[in-house]
């Protein structure tokens, strides 16, 4: 996933697609995915990360370092 496609996202991301996004393991995903302050809706199932709220988490994270 080059740079210049993250503005052609869904709005609902899938777990695999974050997982590109963020470049971890499949493993590691669903460690986020259980964090607390880490964005995903469970839907029955499945899980979605809203693309908006998972970029807004990973600046949060970055903790102002540019």
């Amino acid at each position: 996933m080059r740079v210049g496609e993250f503005g052609e996202l869904p709005y609902g991301l899938t777990v695999e697609e974050a997982q590109k996004i963020l470049r971890v393991g499949r493993t590691k995903m669903y460690e986020l995915c259980r964090l607390e302050d880490f964005p995903a809706l469970r839907i029955g199932k499945r899980i979605v990360i809203p693309r908006d709220e998972l970029f807004r988490w990973i600046k949060d994270q970055m903790g102002g370092r540019r």
